[in-house]
């Protein structure tokens, strides 16, 4: 018995599914959809990769049931671990994906905070020299302030 996470009719599968199909790195599919070299879509949060030239998953079904005929029982207790590893898997990338998220997020945030105090600096800098233009000559030339007359 092989339930719909494994078999996917409409040839829908998640990153971790198909690395595991096409028996490659999940970095290299994740890089695939950065150069859009592979379909994906968006469903429920989640990323799923289009394949019409994977027919109905026959290679990666074969591969889990052949292991699993001898019984029953087993064949529940099988599909049951596998499908736990497999959402376990997809529960590893969608964390390292938000963790790459994260960093990027942080990373922008300094950078804004770095222009905050750029800019903050050069609005202080034009008011000292707005003060100074509005001193009438006479106070710059005997040195005297507007606080002492």
């Amino acid at each position: 018995m092989v339930t719909d996470m494994v078999t996917n009719v409409d040839n829908r599968f998640s990153i971790q599914e198909y690395a595991n199909i096409k028996n490659v790195h999940i970095n290299t599919v994740r890089n695939w959809i950065k150069d859009k070299k592979i379909e994906v879509t968006m469903i429920s949060n989640k990323w799923y990769i289009h394949d019409t030239n994977i027919v109905n998953n026959q290679e990666y079904v074969s591969e889990k049931t052949s292991t699993n005929n001898d019984n029953s029982s087993n064949t529940i207790v099988d599909n049951s671990s596998n499908n736990q590893d497999l959402v376990v898997g997809i529960l590893q990338d969608q964390i390292e994906h938000l963790k790459e998220e994260l960093k990027e997020a942080n990373d922008k945030i300094k950078r804004s905070d770095m222009m905050i105090m750029k800019l903050t600096n050069t609005v202080e800098n034009q008011q000292l020299q707005l003060t100074e233009a509005q001193t009438p000559f006479w106070k710059k030339l005997f040195g005297l302030t507007g606080s002492r007359l």
